[in-house]
């Protein structure tokens, strides 16, 4: 078992979820409702750790953060700022989070005549 010292603070820990593609009906073009595209997301949360954390229930769940991202996916919307903020609202409604981080990049955007990439970073703070 650890045993936390007295030396220092331990102010907060982060989780990341990170390099993930899922495939979604997202834009404001009717192509992009009807075809699946690609896009990468990264999440990036904090919180205030109580130490020592010897069970999941101490921390927060990884996989249930991107079990939310992966549901949310599945519903068309057009603005990835949208998708974005519900994605955060139900994770704060599950966790304590002290700041979450949440980037969308559409690898394949419907621009004529670019090569490259789009996308949205969205940041939130309890603050």
């Amino acid at each position: 078992m650890v045993t936390p010292t007295n030396k220092g603070n331990y102010d907060n820990c982060q989780i990341h979820v990170k390099d993930v593609i899922l495939y979604g009906s997202h834009g404001l073009y009717k192509e992009e409702n009807v075809l699946t595209a690609p896009f990468l997301i990264n999440f990036t949360c904090s919180y205030i750790p109580t130490f020592p954390i010897v069970s999941i229930d101490s921390t927060i769940n990884y996989e249930a953060i991107f079990d939310i991202i992966k549901a949310l996916f599945a519903t068309p919307y057009q603005l990835l700022e949208t998708l974005a903020y519900d994605c955060m609202q139900q994770i704060k409604s599950k966790f304590n989070v002290a700041t979450m981080s949440l980037t969308i990049i559409k690898q394949q955007p419907p621009i004529a005549a670019m090569q490259g990439q789009v996308g949205i970073t969205l940041n939130w703070s309890s603050k």
